[in-house]
Protein backbone atom coordinates (compact mmCIF):
# COMPACT_ATOMS: atom_id res chain seq x y z
CA UNK A 1 0.00 0.00 0.00
CA UNK A 2 1.17 3.54 -0.79
CA UNK A 3 -0.77 6.82 -0.45
CA UNK A 4 -3.24 4.68 1.53
CA UNK A 5 -4.09 2.76 -1.66
CA UNK A 6 -3.28 -0.58 -3.22
CA UNK A 7 -0.97 -0.35 -6.24
CA UNK A 8 -3.63 -0.76 -8.91
CA UNK A 9 -5.56 2.24 -7.54
CA UNK A 10 -2.65 4.72 -7.57
CA UNK A 11 -3.07 7.52 -10.13
CA UNK A 12 -0.77 10.06 -11.78
CA UNK A 13 -2.24 12.69 -9.45
CA UNK A 14 -1.17 10.60 -6.45
CA UNK A 15 2.38 10.51 -7.81
CA UNK A 16 2.60 14.30 -7.64
CA UNK A 17 2.60 14.00 -3.84
CA UNK A 18 6.04 12.40 -4.03
CA UNK A 19 7.49 15.75 -5.09
CA UNK A 20 5.00 18.08 -3.41
CA UNK A 21 5.52 16.44 0.00
CA UNK A 22 9.26 15.87 -0.53
CA UNK A 23 9.19 12.10 -0.07
CA UNK A 24 12.62 10.75 0.88
CA UNK A 25 14.24 7.47 0.00
CA UNK A 26 14.56 5.21 2.99
CA UNK A 27 14.54 1.68 4.31
CA UNK A 28 11.40 0.83 2.25
CA UNK A 29 11.39 3.42 -0.56
CA UNK A 30 13.62 4.01 -3.58
CA UNK A 31 13.45 6.27 -6.65
CA UNK A 32 15.04 5.47 -9.99
CA UNK A 33 14.92 7.89 -12.89
CA UNK A 34 15.08 5.14 -15.50
CA UNK A 35 15.68 1.47 -16.13
CA UNK A 36 19.13 0.29 -17.25
CA UNK A 37 19.52 1.68 -20.78
CA UNK A 38 20.55 -0.54 -23.70
CA UNK A 39 22.26 2.44 -25.34
CA UNK A 40 25.23 2.23 -22.95
CA UNK A 41 28.03 -0.31 -23.35
CA UNK A 42 27.42 -3.89 -22.25
CA UNK A 43 29.63 -3.77 -19.15
CA UNK A 44 27.99 -0.61 -17.82
CA UNK A 45 24.55 -2.02 -18.63
CA UNK A 46 25.30 -5.12 -16.55
CA UNK A 47 26.51 -2.96 -13.66
CA UNK A 48 23.28 -0.93 -13.74
CA UNK A 49 21.19 -4.10 -13.56
CA UNK A 50 23.30 -5.28 -10.61
CA UNK A 51 22.59 -2.00 -8.77
CA UNK A 52 18.89 -2.32 -9.62
CA UNK A 53 18.73 -5.91 -8.34
CA UNK A 54 20.71 -5.01 -5.21
CA UNK A 55 17.87 -2.71 -4.21
CA UNK A 56 15.35 -5.50 -4.78
CA UNK A 57 17.43 -7.96 -2.78
CA UNK A 58 17.97 -5.46 0.05
CA UNK A 59 14.22 -4.84 0.33
CA UNK A 60 13.44 -8.57 0.29
CA UNK A 61 16.05 -9.23 3.00
CA UNK A 62 15.01 -6.35 5.27
CA UNK A 63 11.38 -5.20 5.49
CA UNK A 64 10.17 -5.11 1.92
CA UNK A 65 9.88 -1.90 -0.06
CA UNK A 66 8.67 -0.01 -3.13
CA UNK A 67 10.67 1.18 -6.14
CA UNK A 68 9.34 4.01 -8.34
CA UNK A 69 10.92 3.94 -11.78
CA UNK A 70 10.61 7.21 -13.70
CA UNK A 71 10.86 9.38 -10.57
CA UNK A 72 14.10 11.36 -10.25
CA UNK A 73 15.65 12.23 -6.90
CA UNK A 74 18.07 14.84 -5.63
CA UNK A 75 19.99 14.00 -2.48
CA UNK A 76 17.51 11.18 -1.86
CA UNK A 77 14.40 13.41 -2.14
CA UNK A 78 11.87 13.04 -4.98
CA UNK A 79 12.52 15.99 -7.31
CA UNK A 80 10.87 15.29 -10.67
CA UNK A 81 8.34 12.88 -12.15
CA UNK A 82 9.38 12.36 -15.74
CA UNK A 83 8.40 8.77 -16.46
CA UNK A 84 9.86 6.40 -19.02
CA UNK A 85 8.81 5.26 -22.48
CA UNK A 86 6.85 1.99 -22.40
CA UNK A 87 5.91 0.50 -25.78
CA UNK A 88 4.68 -2.87 -24.54
CA UNK A 89 3.93 -3.14 -20.82
CA UNK A 90 3.43 -6.92 -20.70
CA UNK A 91 6.68 -7.53 -22.55
CA UNK A 92 8.56 -5.11 -20.28
CA UNK A 93 7.12 -6.81 -17.20
CA UNK A 94 8.33 -10.19 -18.44
CA UNK A 95 11.80 -8.74 -19.04
CA UNK A 96 11.88 -7.41 -15.47
CA UNK A 97 10.75 -10.75 -14.07
CA UNK A 98 13.45 -12.55 -16.07
CA UNK A 99 16.17 -10.12 -14.96
CA UNK A 100 15.14 -10.51 -11.32
CA UNK A 101 14.93 -14.32 -11.52
CA UNK A 102 18.36 -14.53 -13.11
CA UNK A 103 19.85 -12.36 -10.37
CA UNK A 104 18.87 -14.57 -7.42
CA UNK A 105 19.57 -18.21 -6.64
CA UNK A 106 16.33 -18.60 -4.70
CA UNK A 107 13.56 -16.97 -6.67
CA UNK A 108 11.70 -14.05 -5.09
CA UNK A 109 7.94 -14.43 -4.94
CA UNK A 110 5.13 -11.98 -4.46
CA UNK A 111 6.68 -9.01 -6.32
CA UNK A 112 3.92 -6.81 -7.77
CA UNK A 113 4.32 -4.60 -10.83
CA UNK A 114 2.17 -1.62 -11.77
CA UNK A 115 2.25 0.86 -14.65
CA UNK A 116 0.96 4.42 -14.04
CA UNK A 117 0.33 6.36 -17.24
CA UNK A 118 1.29 10.05 -17.12
CA UNK A 119 -0.40 12.85 -19.11
CA UNK A 120 2.79 13.08 -21.20
CA UNK A 121 2.24 9.56 -22.49
CA UNK A 122 5.20 8.23 -20.51
CA UNK A 123 4.79 5.90 -17.54
CA UNK A 124 6.00 5.48 -13.98
CA UNK A 125 6.62 1.87 -13.03
CA UNK A 126 6.06 0.67 -9.48
CA UNK A 127 7.70 -2.47 -8.11
CA UNK A 128 6.39 -3.60 -4.72
CA UNK A 129 8.86 -6.05 -3.17
CA UNK A 130 7.62 -7.94 -0.09
CA UNK A 131 9.82 -9.10 2.75
CA UNK A 132 10.84 -12.67 1.87
CA UNK A 133 10.44 -15.53 4.30
CA UNK A 134 12.88 -17.54 2.18
CA UNK A 135 15.63 -15.00 2.74
CA UNK A 136 18.24 -13.99 3.11
CA UNK A 137 18.74 -13.86 -0.65
CA UNK A 138 22.03 -13.15 -2.33
CA UNK A 139 22.21 -11.17 -5.54
CA UNK A 140 24.45 -12.16 -8.43
CA UNK A 141 27.12 -9.54 -9.12
CA UNK A 142 28.83 -11.34 -11.96
CA UNK A 143 29.67 -14.91 -12.93
CA UNK A 144 30.62 -16.82 -9.77
CA UNK A 145 30.29 -13.79 -7.46
CA UNK A 146 27.33 -13.05 -5.19
CA UNK A 147 26.48 -10.79 -2.26
CA UNK A 148 23.93 -10.71 0.56
CA UNK A 149 22.59 -7.17 0.94
CA UNK A 150 20.36 -5.38 3.42
CA UNK A 151 18.69 -1.97 3.46
CA UNK A 152 20.02 0.62 5.92
CA UNK A 153 18.19 3.94 5.60
CA UNK A 154 18.47 4.68 1.85
CA UNK A 155 21.52 2.50 1.20
CA UNK A 156 22.09 -1.09 0.11
CA UNK A 157 24.77 -2.52 2.40
CA UNK A 158 26.56 -5.87 2.29
CA UNK A 159 25.53 -8.12 5.16
CA UNK A 160 28.16 -9.45 7.55
CA UNK A 161 28.60 -13.17 8.19
CA UNK A 162 26.91 -12.80 11.56
CA UNK A 163 23.95 -10.98 10.02
CA UNK A 164 23.56 -13.69 7.39
CA UNK A 165 23.64 -16.40 10.03
CA UNK A 166 21.19 -14.45 12.17
CA UNK A 167 18.80 -14.03 9.22
CA UNK A 168 18.65 -17.79 8.66
CA UNK A 169 18.05 -18.38 12.37
CA UNK A 170 15.31 -15.72 12.50
CA UNK A 171 13.47 -17.43 9.69
CA UNK A 172 13.38 -20.67 11.69
CA UNK A 173 12.44 -18.73 14.82
CA UNK A 174 9.38 -17.10 13.20
CA UNK A 175 8.00 -20.47 12.14
CA UNK A 176 8.68 -21.88 15.61
CA UNK A 177 6.94 -18.91 17.26
CA UNK A 178 3.90 -19.40 15.03
CA UNK A 179 3.72 -23.10 15.91
CA UNK A 180 4.00 -22.29 19.62
CA UNK A 181 1.25 -19.67 19.37
CA UNK A 182 -0.98 -22.21 17.66
CA UNK A 183 -0.47 -24.92 20.28
CA UNK A 184 -0.77 -22.56 23.24
CA UNK A 185 -4.04 -21.15 21.92
CA UNK A 186 -5.54 -24.62 21.38
CA UNK A 187 -4.58 -25.74 24.89
CA UNK A 188 -5.91 -22.50 26.35
CA UNK A 189 -9.32 -22.92 24.73
CA UNK A 190 -9.54 -26.63 25.55
CA UNK A 191 -8.70 -26.06 29.21
CA UNK A 192 -10.94 -23.02 29.59
CA UNK A 193 -14.17 -23.29 31.53
CA UNK A 194 -15.53 -20.34 29.59
CA UNK A 195 -16.86 -21.96 26.44
CA UNK A 196 -18.67 -24.90 24.90
CA UNK A 197 -15.64 -27.10 24.27
CA UNK A 198 -15.17 -30.29 26.25
CA UNK A 199 -13.03 -33.34 25.62
CA UNK A 200 -16.03 -35.04 24.02
CA UNK A 201 -16.61 -32.19 21.61
CA UNK A 202 -15.09 -32.42 18.15
CA UNK A 203 -13.59 -29.10 17.15
CA UNK A 204 -11.71 -27.48 14.32
CA UNK A 205 -9.09 -24.77 14.80
CA UNK A 206 -7.79 -22.66 11.92
CA UNK A 207 -4.80 -20.40 12.54
CA UNK A 208 -3.64 -17.85 9.99
CA UNK A 209 -0.46 -16.26 11.35
CA UNK A 210 1.71 -13.54 9.77
CA UNK A 211 5.43 -14.31 9.76
CA UNK A 212 8.46 -12.04 9.84
CA UNK A 213 9.01 -8.56 11.26
CA UNK A 214 5.79 -6.62 11.73
CA UNK A 215 5.54 -2.87 12.12
CA UNK A 216 1.81 -2.52 11.66
CA UNK A 217 -0.55 -3.05 14.60
CA UNK A 218 -4.26 -3.26 13.81
CA UNK A 219 -6.20 -0.39 15.34
CA UNK A 220 -9.58 -1.79 16.33
CA UNK A 221 -10.93 1.71 16.98
CA UNK A 222 -10.39 2.55 13.31
CA UNK A 223 -13.76 2.50 11.56
CA UNK A 224 -12.30 0.94 8.39
CA UNK A 225 -10.83 -1.95 10.40
CA UNK A 226 -14.10 -2.55 12.23
CA UNK A 227 -15.99 -2.37 8.94
CA UNK A 228 -13.68 -4.99 7.43
CA UNK A 229 -14.18 -7.25 10.46
CA UNK A 230 -17.96 -6.86 10.17
CA UNK A 231 -17.77 -7.76 6.50
CA UNK A 232 -15.75 -10.91 7.29
CA UNK A 233 -18.29 -11.95 9.95
CA UNK A 234 -21.20 -11.48 7.53
CA UNK A 235 -19.37 -13.68 5.05
CA UNK A 236 -19.14 -16.38 7.73
CA UNK A 237 -22.86 -15.99 8.38
CA UNK A 238 -23.78 -16.43 4.74
CA UNK A 239 -21.47 -19.40 4.24
CA UNK A 240 -22.09 -21.49 7.36
CA UNK A 241 -25.47 -20.50 8.72
CA UNK A 242 -27.50 -18.65 6.07
CA UNK A 243 -30.36 -16.51 7.25
CA UNK A 244 -29.40 -16.31 10.91
CA UNK A 245 -27.42 -14.01 13.16
CA UNK A 246 -24.03 -15.62 13.29
CA UNK A 247 -22.55 -13.89 16.30
CA UNK A 248 -25.18 -13.42 18.99
CA UNK A 249 -23.00 -11.32 21.28
CA UNK A 250 -20.99 -8.20 20.42
CA UNK A 251 -17.24 -8.37 20.19
CA UNK A 252 -15.10 -7.72 23.22
CA UNK A 253 -11.61 -6.33 23.37
CA UNK A 254 -9.27 -8.45 25.41
CA UNK A 255 -5.56 -8.71 26.06
CA UNK A 256 -5.11 -10.89 22.98
CA UNK A 257 -6.99 -8.61 20.63
CA UNK A 258 -10.62 -8.64 19.56
CA UNK A 259 -12.75 -11.68 20.25
CA UNK A 260 -16.16 -12.83 18.99
CA UNK A 261 -18.35 -15.72 20.09
CA UNK A 262 -21.52 -17.06 18.59
CA UNK A 263 -23.55 -20.05 17.49
CA UNK A 264 -23.97 -21.94 14.26
CA UNK A 265 -26.82 -24.39 14.66
CA UNK A 266 -27.50 -25.19 18.29
CA UNK A 267 -25.63 -26.70 20.11
CA UNK A 268 -22.70 -25.94 17.82
CA UNK A 269 -20.63 -22.89 18.65
CA UNK A 270 -17.59 -21.03 17.41
CA UNK A 271 -15.32 -18.09 17.99
CA UNK A 272 -13.10 -15.74 16.05
CA UNK A 273 -9.99 -14.13 17.54
CA UNK A 274 -8.06 -11.37 15.77
CA UNK A 275 -4.93 -10.08 17.49
CA UNK A 276 -3.46 -6.62 17.08
CA UNK A 277 -0.55 -8.17 15.16
CA UNK A 278 -2.92 -9.68 12.59
CA UNK A 279 -2.94 -13.24 13.93
CA UNK A 280 -6.27 -14.91 13.30
CA UNK A 281 -7.85 -17.92 14.99
CA UNK A 282 -11.12 -19.40 13.87
CA UNK A 283 -12.53 -22.22 15.97
CA UNK A 284 -15.73 -24.17 15.46
CA UNK A 285 -17.07 -26.73 17.92
CA UNK A 286 -19.55 -29.13 16.38
CA UNK A 287 -21.24 -32.30 17.56
CA UNK A 288 -21.48 -32.66 21.34
CA UNK A 289 -21.37 -35.93 23.22
CA UNK A 290 -25.09 -36.50 22.80
CA UNK A 291 -24.71 -36.00 19.06
CA UNK A 292 -21.53 -38.00 18.35
CA UNK A 293 -21.91 -38.59 14.63
CA UNK A 294 -23.23 -35.19 13.58
CA UNK A 295 -20.22 -34.23 11.53
CA UNK A 296 -17.77 -36.18 9.37
CA UNK A 297 -14.20 -35.66 8.26
CA UNK A 298 -15.49 -34.62 4.83
CA UNK A 299 -17.56 -31.95 6.56
CA UNK A 300 -14.53 -30.69 8.49
CA UNK A 301 -12.62 -30.30 5.24
CA UNK A 302 -15.41 -28.36 3.59
CA UNK A 303 -15.80 -26.05 6.59
CA UNK A 304 -12.08 -25.35 6.64
CA UNK A 305 -11.72 -24.66 2.94
CA UNK A 306 -14.90 -22.56 2.98
CA UNK A 307 -14.02 -20.24 5.86
CA UNK A 308 -10.27 -19.67 5.65
CA UNK A 309 -10.65 -17.42 2.63
CA UNK A 310 -12.47 -14.79 4.73
CA UNK A 311 -9.78 -14.12 7.36
CA UNK A 312 -7.17 -14.21 4.60
CA UNK A 313 -9.10 -11.63 2.61
CA UNK A 314 -9.35 -9.52 5.79
CA UNK A 315 -5.56 -9.56 6.24
CA UNK A 316 -5.03 -8.61 2.60
CA UNK A 317 -7.57 -5.78 2.88
CA UNK A 318 -5.79 -4.48 5.99
CA UNK A 319 -2.42 -4.63 4.19
CA UNK A 320 -1.04 -7.22 6.60
CA UNK A 321 1.08 -8.65 3.84
CA UNK A 322 2.39 -12.15 3.30
CA UNK A 323 4.21 -14.23 4.29
CA UNK A 324 1.68 -16.10 6.43
CA UNK A 325 1.55 -19.63 7.75
CA UNK A 326 -1.75 -21.51 7.77
CA UNK A 327 -2.51 -24.29 10.26
CA UNK A 328 -5.49 -26.53 10.86
CA UNK A 329 -6.09 -28.82 13.85
CA UNK A 330 -8.98 -31.27 14.28
CA UNK A 331 -9.64 -32.46 17.82
CA UNK A 332 -11.97 -34.96 19.50
CA UNK A 333 -12.67 -37.01 16.37
CA UNK A 334 -11.67 -40.56 17.29
CA UNK A 335 -14.11 -43.11 15.83
CA UNK A 336 -16.07 -40.34 14.11
CA UNK A 337 -17.38 -40.97 10.64
CA UNK A 338 -15.16 -40.02 7.74
CA UNK A 339 -17.87 -39.57 5.15
CA UNK A 340 -21.54 -40.19 4.45
CA UNK A 341 -20.42 -42.33 1.50
CA UNK A 342 -20.61 -46.06 2.23
CA UNK A 343 -17.52 -46.64 0.10
CA UNK A 344 -15.32 -44.49 2.30
CA UNK A 345 -16.95 -45.78 5.49
CA UNK A 346 -16.13 -49.37 4.52
CA UNK A 347 -12.54 -48.47 3.67
CA UNK A 348 -12.04 -46.58 6.91
CA UNK A 349 -13.50 -49.36 9.08
CA UNK A 350 -14.85 -47.89 12.35
CA UNK A 351 -13.91 -44.30 11.65
CA UNK A 352 -10.99 -42.07 12.53
CA UNK A 353 -8.34 -43.88 14.60
CA UNK A 354 -6.95 -40.83 16.41
CA UNK A 355 -8.32 -38.28 18.81
CA UNK A 356 -6.41 -35.34 17.34
CA UNK A 357 -4.80 -34.28 14.07
CA UNK A 358 -2.50 -31.25 13.97
CA UNK A 359 -1.92 -30.74 10.27
CA UNK A 360 1.39 -29.24 9.11
CA UNK A 361 1.41 -25.58 8.20
CA UNK A 362 1.70 -24.21 4.70
CA UNK A 363 3.49 -20.97 3.92
CA UNK A 364 1.60 -18.39 1.87
CA UNK A 365 4.04 -16.04 0.18
CA UNK A 366 2.88 -15.09 -3.28
CA UNK A 367 -0.83 -14.37 -2.91
CA UNK A 368 -1.72 -11.36 -5.03
CA UNK A 369 -3.69 -8.57 -3.35
CA UNK A 370 -5.71 -8.33 -6.56
CA UNK A 371 -7.13 -11.85 -6.12
CA UNK A 372 -10.90 -11.97 -5.84
CA UNK A 373 -12.74 -14.33 -3.49
CA UNK A 374 -13.05 -17.09 -6.06
CA UNK A 375 -9.33 -16.99 -6.86
CA UNK A 376 -8.43 -17.04 -3.16
CA UNK A 377 -10.71 -20.04 -2.59
CA UNK A 378 -9.10 -21.94 -5.45
CA UNK A 379 -5.59 -21.00 -4.30
CA UNK A 380 -6.27 -22.26 -0.77
CA UNK A 381 -7.89 -25.45 -2.00
CA UNK A 382 -4.87 -26.18 -4.20
CA UNK A 383 -2.45 -25.41 -1.37
CA UNK A 384 -4.20 -26.92 1.64
CA UNK A 385 -6.23 -29.83 0.28
CA UNK A 386 -3.14 -32.12 0.25
CA UNK A 387 -2.79 -31.53 4.01
CA UNK A 388 -6.12 -33.30 4.58
CA UNK A 389 -4.90 -36.19 2.46
CA UNK A 390 -2.50 -36.92 5.35
CA UNK A 391 -5.51 -37.83 7.51
CA UNK A 392 -7.00 -40.01 4.79
CA UNK A 393 -3.62 -41.72 4.39
CA UNK A 394 -3.99 -42.73 8.05
CA UNK A 395 -7.05 -44.69 6.90
CA UNK A 396 -5.17 -46.24 3.95
CA UNK A 397 -7.09 -44.02 1.56
CA UNK A 398 -4.93 -42.18 -0.98
CA UNK A 399 -6.96 -38.97 -1.30
CA UNK A 400 -9.87 -37.20 0.28
CA UNK A 401 -13.23 -37.61 -1.52
CA UNK A 402 -13.22 -33.78 -1.68
CA UNK A 403 -9.99 -33.79 -3.66
CA UNK A 404 -10.00 -33.05 -7.39
CA UNK A 405 -7.40 -35.81 -7.81
CA UNK A 406 -9.97 -38.55 -7.27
Amino acid sequence: MFFGKSLHKITATDLEQLVNLSFEEGVSLDFKGHLPDKKIDEKQLEEEWVRFNKTIGAFANTKGGIIFVGVHEKNGVASKIEGIEVDNWERLKQILIQKINNAFENSLSGIQFQQILLPSGKSVLILDIPFSLRGPHRVRLREGEHMFVKRVEANNIEMTTEEIRGAFLRRESWTSQAQNFRMQRIEKVISSNDGPLSLSTPAIFIHLLPLGPRNQILNFKDSSVRSAITSAIKSYENKLNPGSVFFQSPERLCFDGIFFRGELISPHAQHLLITREGQIEFAAFCGHGEDPQSITLCDWEKITLDVISYPLKFLLDQQVRPPYILYCSIIGVKNRKTSTSNIYQIKSSNGLPRERYDLPGIEIEDLSQEFNEKQINQYLKDQYQPMFDLIWNDLNIAHSPNSSIN
